[in-house]
This record gives structure tokens, sequence and C-alpha cells, in this order.
């Protein structure tokens, strides 16, 4: 089934229209990890407003002790058939190549994917990792030797989605932003728009993105692959021989029901309330001290030769 870019563009608004209300959370459980609780700096506050600001660190605290909870490495273990000495050896090199397989693929990315995933199932409550066959791109750009031919990444669950059916994945994607010198790279015959201007290049034509859709569905039992750039395909619709939609979708907790704010939720959602509440609180009891033991004194109609002494803090 060729799906034509307009349909691939539906179903990608369609699944973010239904994952908008879990997408605004997640974004507040994001900006509760970097501690954002008050806009105004601190100081500013201080300065401007005599009061006092501060911001617990009980969200960071608790995805820095969720990720300590989980081990870094990969353990894997290949059951046996039988008890020969052959099944046993077999088993043992299938789980050392699996091993070095993933320190590699970590290596290569500057990542530890166990750990990015920690992190995305701690504050965005789900995540997606892709794994596909990159064996003939590294080849074009003679990395074979250099490379894995199989790439395994996690992408933020904001730009991929994995929709399932009764039957399994019916599709999946990941949508990103990508400038000219990428495109022109990965996708050679798809025309951008040319060049204008009295003097050459027109302003930002460097630096102008686009909206890229990385879409795989599932036919009639056959995957199918395309990518759309803007309103046309950039990759026009193939038949693949990926037997699943290369995508993977997980979730840390929720509820086994419809609604996609309840299937996925950060482990920062419970004290999300209770965390604005500290925080106010404590600054509330912050301010009071500061009125209390740095208050600020002025003094009129005194002798200039008078000598005045300011404890700490104390200001004239």
């Amino acid at each position: 089934m060729k799906l034509d870019a307009t349909e691939i563009k539906d179903l990608v608004k369609e699944t973010e229209r239904l994952r908008s209300a879990w997408a605004d959370a997640a974004q507040d459980w994001e900006s509760m990890w970097r501690l954002e609780r008050y806009y105004d700096s601190r100081t500013a506050t201080r300065e401007l407003d005599g009061l006092e600001q501060i911001v617990t660190p009980d969200p960071y605290n608790i995805i820095q002790a969720l990720t300590r909870f989980v081990a870094s490495d990969v353990r894997i273990e290949i059951p046996v058939l039988t008890a020969k000495e052959s099944d046993e050896k077999r088993g043992t090199q299938i789980a050392e190549w699996l091993i070095s397989y993933d320190q590699r693929s970590n290596r290569q990315q500057g990542r530890n994917l166990i750990d990015d995933k920690v992190w995305y199932s701690g504050v965005r409550g789900r995540g997606v990792s892709q794994t596909i066959w990159v064996y003939d791109e590294l080849k074009e750009l003679k990395l074979e030797k250099k490379r894995l031919p199989v790439l395994t990444r996690n992408i933020d669950p904001f730009n991929a989605a994995v929709q399932k059916g009764a039957f399994g994945k019916d599709y999946g994607y990941h949508k990103y932003k990508a400038k000219r010198q990428y495109i022109e790279q990965q996708y050679p015959d798809y025309e951008l728009p040319e060049r204008n201007g009295l003097n050459g290049i027109r302003k930002g034509y460097f630096t102008e993105e686009w909206e890229v859709i990385d879409f795989w569905w599932r036919h009639k039992g056959s995957i199918w692959h395309a990518v759309v750039i803007e309103d046309k395909f950039a990759k026009d619709p193939i038949k693949t021989e990926y037997p699943e939609v290369p995508f993977e979708e997980w979730r840390a907790d929720g509820a086994p029901i419809e609604d996609e704010f309840a299937q996925a939720l950060s482990i920062l959602h419970p004290i999300r309330s209770l965390w604005q509440a500290k925080c106010d609180y404590v600054s509330k009891v912050g301010t009071g001290m500061l009125y209390y033991f740095d208050p600020l004194m002025v003094f009129t109609g005194l002798d200039p030769s008078q000598k005045i002494e300011v404890g700490p803090g104390g200001n004239l």
C-alpha cells in the first residue's frame, strides 16, 4: 500500500493530537527536573521585590536516585536447549556478541543507551528506540569497516511514536528538523528552493530548516518505508525486508487504558503540586527570615560625624 505524503502527515498529526495532553505534561515534568520553579532569577527578585526564592532539589534528586537503581551494563543470558557442550558454547558466544554489540554501539554514539532509557522513563514517562540496517549508507561513505552495520538509538518521544493495533505495530515515525546540508546529502534528488536575491545567497539559505518525517508502516504482512519533507516525498514508498516496524516504544508507568496521558506518567507526576508548594512555603519562610535578620534601615536627620555600625547583611 503506497500512502501519499498527505496521508502520512495526517497520521502523524493525529498521533500528536492524541498525545497532546501527555506532551504538555511531559514539558512540565522536564521543567521540574531542570528545577525551573520560578521565571525570574533569585537575585533579581531579592533586589527588586525584596522576596526570597528557594528551589528545593527534590525532582532532580529523584531522577538521580533512579539512575543509580538501574545497572548501566546490559546483562544477557542465553538459555540452552540441551546440556551438550556445543549448545553451552553457542549460548556463551551469542551472549558475548550481544554484550560487545551493546558496548560498541554506546561508544559510537557517545551515550549509554540504558542510562538514556532510564532518564526518558523517569522524566518523560515513555521513550522510543529504533534499530535499522545502515550498512549500505556506511559503504557509500566508506565507513563500513569502522562502524556497526546496525544502528540502535534512542529518540526523544516528543519527536517519535509507535501506533499499535490488534496484531502489533501498525506504524512508527521519527519527525525532526533538518537543514539544507543534511537534506542535500541524504536525499540528493529532493528539490529544495533555489537561491535568489540580487547578490547571491538569500538570507537564511544555509540555516533554514525543513520538517522531515521518517515513516514506517505495515501492510498485509510487509513493512513499508518512506520519507516526507514538507509536503512531498524525499524517498518514495518502498517495500522492505524488515520483519517489523523498526521502532520500539516503552512506557514507564501508567494504566492499560486508551487515554495516552494516563498510559505514560513520569515518576515526578505525583509530586508536581507538592514540590511547587514546598518551594513556595520555603521561600516564604526565607523571606520572613530575610526581613528579620537582614532588614532595610533608613536613618534621617543624623549628624554626619556620628558613627553608625550595621551588622551583617544590614543596609543603609
